[in-house]
């Protein structure tokens, strides 16, 4: 189903109604897709095939190895204090020199790894996302060059889970971004409204 443009910018929480200025394109509903035994693993596995995506987790995989052996990695206690090494300079002894009261700064990085993990695990679960890219598609166009481009996005994939554990399309403001690249100086906004039901 195509709408038309230039139309007032309502749609309610069934997904029924226009956006202000855009081409909003439904797709019919399809059967979902049959799962197998192998379709698993690759789909779980297919956010290797993005290296950004891959040097992240491999990052992330140093730091959880790093904070996991730790006691193994650091030469000292991070609190022990070596009073007879205050304020060293980075040496073979202390790779990254010592504090005022004689701790190692490298065993204390170590061991920090820990802390740093868990804060940011728990800033993870708690925040919840400005915005979210529900669809994307990369196209290369010359200068002066003009297309038209189809998004689909499936209504499952612009739900929440509510207070019963049911999902909805949440009410609220939303916008379609459009531009050459992800800086907000480079978007292009088309709002739209979904009202409760």
């Amino acid at each position: 189903m195509t709408i038309p443009a230039q139309t007032p910018a309502t749609v309610d929480a069934a997904g029924i109604g226009t956006p202000e200025t855009a081409t909003m394109v439904t797709a019919e509903p399809q059967a979902p897709k049959k799962r197998t035994f192998f379709s698993q693993p690759r789909a779980s596995l297919a956010m290797f095939a993005n290296p950004k995506s891959a040097a992240g987790l491999i990052i992330l995989g140093i730091f959880v190895l790093v904070a996991i052996f730790a006691p193994l990695i650091a030469p000292y206690d991070p609190t022990a204090q070596h009073l007879d090494h205050t304020l060293e300079p980075p040496s073979w002894q202390f790779p990254l020199g010592t504090t005022h009261i004689g701790e190692d700064v490298f065993s204390q990085i170590i061991y920090g790894t820990r802390g740093v993990l868990v804060v940011g695990f728990l800033a993870t679960i708690t925040s919840w996302a400005d915005k979210e890219l529900k669809a994307y598609r990369h196209v290369d166009l010359a200068p002066g060059a003009e297309e038209t481009v189809e998004l689909e996005v499936p209504v499952a994939d612009c739900t929440i889970v509510d207070a019963t554990g049911a999902r909805i399309v949440e009410p609220g403001a939303f916008e379609l971004l459009i531009g050459s690249s992800s800086r907000d100086e480079d978007l292009r906004s088309v709002s739209f409204t979904v009202a409760a039901a």
